[in-house]
C-alpha cells in the first residue's frame, strides 16, 4: 500500500513518478510504448495509402466531369439542330 505522500505522486492515469514505479512496471511501460509506436506507424502508413487513393479518386472524378461536359457540349447543339 502506498503512503499518503507516495499516493499523491500517482497521476490521474494511474502512473506514478520515477521514485515510486517498480522495475516491472517500467518494463510494461516500455513494451506498451513500443506497441503504440508500431501501431502509430501502421496508422500513418494506412493514412498515406488512403490519401493517395483519395487523390486518385479526385483525378478520376475530374476526368469524368470533363467527359460529361464534352458529351453535353456535343448533345446540346445536336438537339437544337433537330427539326420536328
Amino acid at each position: 500500500m502506498l503512503r499518503k505522500e507516495d499516493q499523491s505522486k500517482v497521476d490521474s492515469a494511474g502512473y506514478s513518478d520515477e521514485r515510486t514505479r517498480s522495475p516491472g512496471r517500467d518494463t510494461e511501460l516500455v513494451a506498451e510504448a513500443k506497441l503504440l509506436r508500431q501501431h502509430k506507424g501502421r496508422l500513418e502508413a494506412r493514412m498515406q495509402i488512403l490519401e493517395d487513393h483519395n487523390r486518385q479518386l479526385e483525378a478520376q472524378l475530374q476526368r469524368l466531369r470533363q467527359l460529361l461536359e464534352q458529351v453535353r457540349a456535343f448533345i446540346i447543339p445536336c438537339e437544337h439542330g433537330k427539326h420536328y
